[in-house]
């Protein structure tokens, strides 16, 4: 995926710090500052491996192999091909500045999310990072799971959300959904790509 320059959309009411938040079971907070100087707050699901270590869950029944996300790396993560792009109007559109603070994130952190099959099948689609009313999403369909996951770099989700800033935003709002082949791996480890639902979406829709 290609580079593009980040825009310095004006904040939405973000909460500054952690302290802020108000906890969210399965989720961990991450204090950001942004380009422009500002802080804001960006979730992390809590079954995810941050920073290089595993953190402790409150979500009961998770595999040991759930998704571990982000996994610290020392080169931004490319691992997902094109993507098509849909984003029919829809007034729960989450504000641009929300969605941008996920972009920024992503593009400074040198990181890549791995989403096992066990988390891919407890739901739709696993949330990846949430900033405001945005969040960050991925998925495969249902009948074709892949056995070894999906897995999405850092510079995969600054791409797409930067993009959908740059095209298709409307009212200071944007949401956008697509499809795109990213990474699995085989049986004898070695890599492969596989179907992978996406999405900037607002908090709203599970």
């Amino acid at each position: 995926m290609k580079m593009i320059i980040f825009l310095l959309w004006p904040l939405a009411a973000l909460a500054n710090t952690c302290a802020d938040m108000v906890p969210t079971a399965g989720m961990t907070c991450h204090e950001y500052t942004l380009f422009d100087g500002q802080t804001t707050t960006i979730m992390v699901n809590n079954r995810l491996r941050v920073d290089g270590k595993y953190q402790e869950t409150a979500t009961t029944g998770v595999a040991p192999r759930a998704t571990e996300t982000p996994i610290t790396t020392d080169q931004d993560n490319d691992m997902c091909g094109d993507t098509t792009w849909t984003n029919d109007s829809d007034p729960t559109w989450p504000p641009v500045a929300d969605c941008n603070s996920i972009g920024q994130w992503a593009r400074d952190n040198m990181v890549y999310w791995r989403a096992y099959k066990h988390d891919l099948a407890a739901r739709s689609m696993t949330t990846l990072l949430v900033s405001g009313r945005c969040k960050f999403v991925i998925g495969c369909n249902r009948d074709d799971i892949p056995e070894y996951g999906i897995i999405v770099g850092n510079t995969d989700v600054a791409d797409l959300v930067q993009d959908a800033i740059a095209t298709k935003v409307k009212d200071d709002r944007v949401a956008a959904l697509g499809t795109m082949n990213c990474w699995t791996t085989d049986t004898n480890g070695g890599v492969k790509t596989t179907f992978t639902k996406w999405g900037i979406i607002d908090v709203s829709i599970a």
